[in-house]
Formats: C-alpha cells, structure tokens, sequence
C-alpha cells in the first residue's frame, strides 16, 4: 500500500519543489516590495503565499463559512506555502497545525512564519494527509484547500479528516472537481498532466462525505472569482509578448496555465468551489492537544 501511494505522491511532491520559489527568492520578492524582511507580517507574504484561486478573499470567506474564531484548534491538510495557516492564526486568532508533503515547501513555510512571528500559534509537520501524524479527535476544524484534487485515495484522505476531528467539527472543502464540459486542458496550477490529478466530480466527494456521516452543505462556486484570477496574469503576459518581450520560462508556464484554466472554466471543464460539512456529535468530548504522533 505504501508503494502505490508513494508512486503517486513523489511525483505531487517532485510538481511543487519545481514550482514554488525558494525562501531566498521570496525574501527577495519582499525586498523588491519595499519590505525587509524582519519588519514583515503576515499580510506582506500574501502576494506570493496564497497558492490557491481567490487568494485572500477565498480564505476569508472560508474562515467565516468555517466558523474560525479565537482559540480554535485547525489543521491546514496540503500546506503548500502555509498562507491560509498564517491568516487563520493571525486575523482570526486559531491555534493551527499545518501538514504539508513536499519537504523543501515545509521548510520554507516554516520560515516565513518565524520570520513574521507567528511559530507560537502555527506548527508545521512534513507528512501525507493519507498518514495524519496527529491524534484522534484533536482539531475542531479541518481545512482541504485546493489538495484533494492531488490526491488519488480520496477514501483514505476523507477516513483521517474524519479520525482527527472532534464530534461536531467541522470540514471545510474548497477545491477542484470536474465539470460537465468534458477532459480538462494542461497544464493546470497544480498538474502538468494526468500523472499529478486525480480529480472527481463533486458529488462523488459529496457521497464520500455522507457515507461517513457528515452532514454535507451544498458547494458554493467560485467560478467568477478564479476567471479573475486567470484572467489579469493572461492579459499582463499577452501585452508583455505583444510588446516584443521574450518570456522566461516560469512567465511561459504561467500564461499557459492561464489560458488553460480560463478555457477549462468557461467551458464548465472543471469547477471550483467550497462547501462545509459537519462530523456528527456523536459522545460529546473535548478537544485533545494536537501533538504529533508515529503512524510507524
């Protein structure tokens, strides 16, 4: 079991280790800001931290949906660069544990969150969501956000999130799925090919839900919002190659990936949206301290 999960996942890891910019890039992208980086907060990293459609925006919505406020206990499940960790723990006081795959990602997500002072109210753990390195019952929120369309046991991702909330936590999806326009196009934000996607209409994820005994909301599109997001980038580099300028090759994937996902949007290819579901009750029992614990 092991072997089959890591065939898939080294190749998910392999996709963002290319992709995401080093800790000393992003020191250098916040100088050429016009910030140093010991003076920045939290709210400086967003530009490049977000690694999600709807950015800023996106989370905030889903830290209301969520019902996020001071002192809950939250996982971050797929990480990436930890921006959605770091806006729940400093704009709506939660106490979250950030899981994240690709090592060079983790560390670099750790180090931005000390650089900006927050270690004491966000805790990363390197490790798959398939293998929570946490004890049951301990998060009153668990947050998947643009990740399970990576993962391909979506079985087993849905059985930990369920084992590590508490009776009457909460859920809370904001992803991928296919839509009714037929295959997507490549490359994606989060896959150049098939080999890193492994995507599913939502109400496959809606049933996997159910069966588990959540009580599952309808999900919320958020189409208009990602077309925006696509939409700027594309027409910044189409003038940039209008004007004769030659892109490198980062600036070549993004508008390739922008064209992609603005057609896979418009053509109903593939959907975005976020949708709460509850654990149920159950005995009622308090929340544990998240401490990381061996699955060896």
């Amino acid at each position: 079991m092991a072997s089959l999960h890591d065939r898939h996942m080294n190749p998910v890891a392999a996709h963002w280790a290319r992709r995401v910019m080093s800790y000393e890039r992003l020191l250098e992208r916040l100088r050429g800001n016009g910030v140093e980086p010991e003076k920045a907060t939290p709210d400086d990293l967003h530009e490049f931290d977000m690694m999600h459609t709807g950015r800023v925006e996106a989370t905030d919505t889903l830290a209301r949906e969520t019902g996020i406020t001071e002192g809950m206990r939250v996982l971050d499940a797929g990480a990436g660069l930890g921006g959605t960790s770091r806006r729940l723990a400093h704009t709506y006081g939660a106490f979250v544990c950030a899981l994240e795959l690709t090592p060079r990602v983790c560390a670099t997500a750790a180090a931005l969150t000390r650089l900006v002072r927050l270690a004491d109210k966000v805790t990363f753990a390197n490790g798959t969501a398939l293998y929570m390195p946490y004890a049951s019952g301990c998060f009153d929120a668990v947050i998947v956000q643009h990740f399970a369309m990576q993962v391909r046991d979506k079985s087993r991702l849905f059985d930990e999130c369920t084992r590590v909330l508490r009776p009457g936590g909460v859920l809370a999806i904001h992803d991928w799925f296919t839509g009714i326009g037929g295959p997507p196009f490549y490359p994606m934000p989060w896959a150049d090919s098939e080999e890193t996607s492994t995507l599913e209409p939502w109400q496959a994820t809606r049933e996997r839900l159910e069966h588990r005994g959540f009580e599952v909301g309808p999900l919320v599109l958020h189409t208009e919002q990602s077309l925006r997001g696509f939409r700027q980038p594309l027409e910044d580099l189409d003038r940039r190659i209008t004007g004769g300028h030659k892109l490198d090759s980062d600036a070549a994937h993004t508008h390739a990936v922008a064209r992609a996902m603005l057609r896979n949007l418009t053509e109903e290819r593939l959907r975005v949206g976020l949708a709460i579901a509850r654990k149920p009750c159950g005995r009622k029992r308090t929340a544990r301290s998240p401490k990381v614990i061996s699955h060896g």
